[in-house]
Order: C-alpha cells, then sequence, then structure tokens
C-alpha cells in the first residue's frame, strides 16, 4: 500500500507454505516507527478479529511479530506470556527504514482466539507511525492505528495466491456527524444562548426571542441527526473512549430543552424563577459538555483522519472567545445595567418586563453582530479542517 517505485509504507503476502498442508506463511513489513498488522475478520468492521502484528521496539533496534487479537476495539496478546505464540519460522529485521516480520502459522491453532485459516475472512491493514511507549515485547500492539484500515472489499482465503485489493472505510458518515455538531455547537448554540442572557433587556422581545427559538430548534434537530448518523455508523456503542458518553449526555441535555420550554410558567407565575434557573442551567451544561465532546471527538479521530493541529486551534480559540464574552458581559450586567426608560411592551405575555421597561441600546447588538462573526470565523476553521481531512 501507499507505494512510490520498490518503496511502500505496507507490504502483506501470504502463500501457502510450499510442503505443508496445514500452515500459511505470512509476510508484514512497513515504513513505520510503530507498528504493521493484519486482521483476520468475519466483518468488515473492526472487532473480535484474529491480529498478527510486526513491531518495532521502543529502542528502534528489534523487531517484534506477535500473535494478537481485537476484543472490542482494544488489541490484546492471545498469550502475555508467550506474544509469539503459534507463530513458527519467525524472522524479523529492520533495514532502510522499513520493519519486516516473516513467519509461519499453523492454519487452526485450535486456539479460541484465533481464526481458522482454512476459512475465508475479510482481511484488515492497520499501522501506527510512532511507539506510544507500549511498543515491548510483552506488550499489545497498543496506540490506535494513524488512518482508517484498508479493508478487503470480499472474503479472502489465506490459501490464495491471486491478488486482492483493499480500500480504507468510508470516512461520510463520521465527517457529516461532525459537520451537524460543530454547526450545533460551537456556531448556532453559541449565539442561541447569547440572545436571552445579553440580548433580553436592549431588544424587543418579539426579535431575541424569536431569533433564539429558531435557532436552538436547529440545534435540537442538528443534534438528533448527527447523533444518529454516527450510532449508524459504528453499528451501535463504541466503548472506544469518552466522547460517546460526553455525545450521549449532550445529547439528553438537549433533547429535554424544547419540552421544558413548552411546560413554561406565565411570567407573573410565582415560581417562574424555578423555571429559569433550570432552563438556563440545562443549556449551559448542554453547551459546555458539547465543548467537551467535540475536543474528545478530534482526539479520538486524531490519527485515522489525520486531522491536523489547525482544528484544535479553531476549537482552543472558540473556548477563549465564549470565555471572554461570558466574563465581560455577566461583569458589565453587574456593574453598569440597563437604565430604565419610559417605555412598554405590547406584549401581554412578557407582562413582567413591561412592568420594568428598559433602554433599547444599539452598544449590544453592535457586540452581538462583531461576536457572532467571530463565532463563525471558528466555526469555519473546525469545518474546513474536517472537510479537509476527510478528503485524505
Amino acid at each position: 500500500a501507499d507505494c512510490s517505485g520498490s518503496a511502500c509504507s505496507f507490504i502483506y503476502t501470504q502463500q501457502k507454505l510450499p510442503g505443508s498442508s496445514d500452515r500459511v506463511e505470512i509476510v508484514l513489513a512497513g515504513r513505520v516507527s510503530g507498528w504493521v498488522a493484519v486482521g483476520f475478520s468475519d466483518d468488515q468492521k473492526m472487532g473480535n478479529d484474529d491480529v498478527m502484528g510486526c513491531q518495532l521496539s521502543r529502542d528502534g533496534v528489534r523487531v517484534f511479530a506477535k500473535n494478537t487479537n481485537n476484543r472490542g476495539k482494544s488489541n490484546s496478546l492471545d498469550n502475555p506470556n508467550d506474544p509469539s505464540q503459534y507463530l513458527e519460522n519467525v524472522v524479523t529485521y529492520k533495514s532502510d527504514g522499513q520493519i519486516v516480520c516473516r513467519f509461519t502459522r499453523k492454519l487452526n491453532t485450535g486456539a479460541p482466539e484465533d481464526k481458522d485459516l482454512n476459512n475465508e475472512y475479510y482481511l484488515l491493514f492497520a499501522s501506527n507511525a510512532g511507539t506510544n511507549g507500549q511498543n515491548d515485547f510483552f506488550a499489545p500492539l497498543g496506540a490506535k492505528h494513524i488512518a482508517n484500515p484498508l479493508i478487503t472489499s470480499s472474503k479472502v482465503s489465506a490459501l490464495s495466491s491471486k491478488e486482492f485489493t483493499a480500500s480504507a472505510e468510508s470516512k461520510a458518515l463520521v465527517t457529516a456527524h461532525a459537520i451537524f455538531m460543530i454547526l450545533a455547537w460551537i456556531g448556532a448554540a453559541s449565539i442561541g444562548l447569547f440572545m436571552p442572557r445579553f440580548m433580553k433587556k436592549a431588544w424587543v422581545k418579539p426579535y431575541w426571542f424569536q431569533a433564539h427559538r429558531a435557532i436552538m430548534v436547529f440545534v435540537w434537530a442538528a443534534t438528533i441527526l448527527g447523533f444518529i448518523l454516527i450510532v449508524v455508523h459504528v453499528e451501535g456503542w463504541s466503548k472506544d473512549s469518552k466522547h460517546p458518553v460526553t455525545g450521549l449526555m449532550t445529547l439528553i441535555l438537549c433533547f429535554i430543552q424544547p419540552f421544558m420550554a413548552l411546560l413554561r410558567p406565565n411570567p407573573t407565575a410565582p415560581r417562574r424563577f424555578i423555571f429559569n434557573w433550570l432552563h438556563r442551567s440545562v443549556g449551559l451544561s448542554a453547551h459546555m459538555m458539547a465543548a467537551i465532546s467535540v475536543y474528545l471527538g478530534m482526539e479520538l479521530y486524531k490519527n485515522s483522519f489525520d486531522l491536523g493541529n489547525g482544528a484544535l486551534y479553531a476549537w482552543a480559540g472558540w473556548i477563549g472567545l465564549e470565555a471572554t464574552i461570558w466574563i465581560v458581559f455577566e461583569s458589565y450586567q453587574t456593574f453598569f445595567p440597563l437604565k430604565p426608560k419610559e417605555k412598554t411592551w405590547t406584549d401581554a405575555a412578557d407582562a413582567k418586563d413591561s412592568a420594568k421597561p428598559i433602554e433599547d441600546t444599539g452598544e449590544r447588538r453592535v457586540i452581538l453582530i462583531i461576536y457572532s462573526a467571530l463565532n463563525i470565523a471558528f466555526t469555519l476553521a473546525l469545518l474546513i479542517s474536517v472537510a479537509m481531512a476527510s478528503l485524505k
């Protein structure tokens, strides 16, 4: 794979061992400082796979051949006391920046962790460029692969000498998930939360409320759609990182918000303040949880998507913007509250506010425009980073 002339970043060959009916000879090689591996799988997804790997030691001198397996998304040794168990005639070396492992294995070792290679399986090819501190002989392959594994389009026999092709798993659903979540929580939710908190007392209610409602309905719909897309992609629940946990918490908090709003009491109701605090707390909690989830998502797919530092810088810039705008405005509202002005609202539903007329200022609208422009800039930077990574 990824060959330029005779130099390849990944090499895999298999053939029936001459003079034997029950053994296969495998060669794994790669121009990496970590490991290369082949997995035999019943499907085209990582999980419950028989994996054989070729790994460079942390000191960059020795090369190990290992018989391992994937249980779920994690790699483990078949035998922690003998990582090369069932691998015979092992030859390993490093030459011209390339690690090479040549070995034979019984088609059926009889071990429950190993597949019976008399049958056909999908082949998954993966590699990792770095040591990640785990490249010892008695450690599993460890460290997530650097790109989406290459997967054969059909099942292949380990005894077959025919050429076959493999391609990377589609990134479309993951990319769409990321786009919807970034649009919802980095872009839209930030502005939607700004409206009721900082524009309510400085803008005629129908404007701020209508904008807030429209934006948050989009956030609600985009979050649910993004969640469905990623569940379809992973075919259920993933335990690969904390990202699914924070994502689910964000979804739950987001989902209940509109129903809470529909049940809000009249503005003059004595317990209206309870709704105000609950609605505000749930909204802010969802936003903070979403910010954490976006970061964890970038970390989770940083290797498989080859996501550069641009996305992290954009996220960090957005965090700085959010922290600054909220600290400054909360301080401003505390020390420089809007001065009352003779003005009444025509909206009877806002009777409580009409009893306390406020000044309709233009300064906050100018700040809203500047804040929105910066927010959109960071959102676009994140979207561009994700789009560029998905095209690699």
